[in-house]
């Protein structure tokens, strides 16, 4: 739901285009968002630790790690159930950018690398389909936020994260 210009794209069709009583098809997209170990699509990116001969590279390493990363995330990767942290209603939306929050309680100590985010997509009816990991194939992906060292969460703590993507100049910049 965040390429480019799509909910922009979507605000303006449905405003000057759909006529009263029309229907949208693609309805609602429902945000999910789970604590992830590290991908390892994501680990090649960034090799531990990042020197490559006589250069090092922990400058760049820094700028991947504030930089969402669109990459297959394998279930196993996920360290809690998935949790909604918005929902797009495309009939009713009327701004490009999103935020929103989610929370867990853990029942064993885990370690987040980062969070994994997803969307399942309502088309109306009884037509839906999922971009989860290990899912079917679409041509979406997952999208990992990487975190800048991981976090530690003993059990019976809790971890909020709040999720942000701000529509700006043509791109999103996300924030967590």
């Amino acid at each position: 739901p965040f390429g480019r210009r799509s909910l922009e794209v979507i605000i303006d069709a449905r405003t000057r285009m759909l006529r009263e009583g029309g229907r949208l098809i693609g309805r609602k997209d429902v945000l999910y968002v789970a604590p992830a170990r590290t991908p390892a699509a994501f680990r090649r990116v960034l090799p531990e630790p990042p020197v490559r001969g006589d250069v090092n590279l922990a400058a760049a390493g820094a700028v991947v790690l504030d930089t969402p990363f669109n990459c297959a995330i394998a279930s196993a990767d996920l360290l809690a159930p998935a949790a909604a942290w918005g929902e797009l209603d495309y009939e009713r939306l009327d701004t490009t950018s999103h935020t929103g929050a989610a929370e867990w309680c853990a029942t064993s100590p885990l370690r987040a690398e980062g969070l994994a985010i997803w969307f399942e997509a309502d088309l109306g009816g009884d037509v839906r389909f999922s971009t989860a990991p290990d899912g079917s194939a679409t041509t979406y992906g997952q999208l990992y936020l990487p975190l800048r060292a991981p976090l530690d969460v003993d059990a019976a703590e809790c971890l909020r994260v709040e999720i942000g993507a701000r529509y700006s100049a043509g791109e999103y910049v996300w924030t967590w």
